[in-house]
């Protein structure tokens, strides 16, 4: 079975019985993957909100549902079950032009985001990348004109920091447009072992970011400006040595 899932929506029903004097609410949801009803103890209000959700662990093998950027054809594969990005920097805007994205535009806004990273040995230079909200996937239109937010996890030699930025019409303006929260990453060791799966989160509602590693909170940002980034794709994106991507989330 393909594990890759575009979850777009799902059937929700809820109902009831009643039995004397008592009554019993149940939620039946109904997904590709089968049917589960659970019992519903109490209900204090129903709402209801569709978005868009992805899922792939690789263990199928392949990269059927991706497409890489035009400079990147012999650096992306599956091995081992996993996502593996290959050596090699690009020239010029050399993230767009090391990147791989899902070839449909999931869409997704305020969600959750999560993946697992590992960078085997290698370059002392190197960076890997999330990006999500992601409005032009393609490297190379207009000239890098895209809008996006990017998770960017630094190794040794960029100073062993994960950051989080974001790209108006293609130029960076996270230093005008995000304010940062204190009491994050200033204080954590933030450094990326060889050959160790790193547990990435990123939840994002209306304007704020908070990123996770390990299940500890390493980044907390507020997007304070007038033209904040609703929804769009996600992607990888990476910089020399060889990493690897698994488990890929959105929901």
């Amino acid at each position: 079975m393909n594990a890759r899932k575009l979850f777009a929506a799902m059937l929700i029903t809820v109902a009831s019985t009643t039995s004397g004097l008592a009554q019993d609410w149940y939620m039946r949801i109904t997904t590709d993957e089968g049917v589960d009803s659970f019992l519903v103890e109490s209900i204090e209000s129903i709402s209801f909100h569709q978005a868009n959700g992805f899922l792939d662990n690789f263990d199928d093998g392949n990269l059927d549902g991706w497409v890489y950027s035009d400079q990147s054809e012999f650096d992306w594969d599956v091995s081992d079950g996993q996502l593996r990005a290959n050596g090699g920097q690009g020239s010029g805007n050399m993230w767009r032009e090391n990147s791989i994205h899902p070839a449909n535009n999931i869409d997704a806004g305020d969600a959750t985001y999560e993946f697992d990273l590992t960078k085997e040995s290698g370059a002392w230079y190197t960076a890997a990348g999330f990006r999500f909200c992601d409005s032009n996937s393609n490297w190379d239109i207009a000239q890098y004109g895209y809008h996006e937010y990017a998770l960017f996890i630094n190794a040794e030699g960029n100073g062993n920091t994960v950051t989080i930025a974001k790209f108006v019409d293609g130029e960076s303006v996270g230093s005008d447009d995000l304010s940062w929260r204190d009491g994050t990453s200033a204080d954590q060791d933030l450094s990326t072992a060889d050959n160790r799966a790193y547990h990435y989160k990123i939840v994002k509602a209306g304007t704020s970011i908070r990123v996770y590693r390990d299940q500890t909170l390493i980044q907390s940002v507020v997007d304070t400006s007038d033209r904040p980034h609703a929804a769009g794709n996600i992607g990888f994106v990476k910089q020399n040595c060889v990493w690897r991507f698994d488990n890929v989330l959105v929901q």
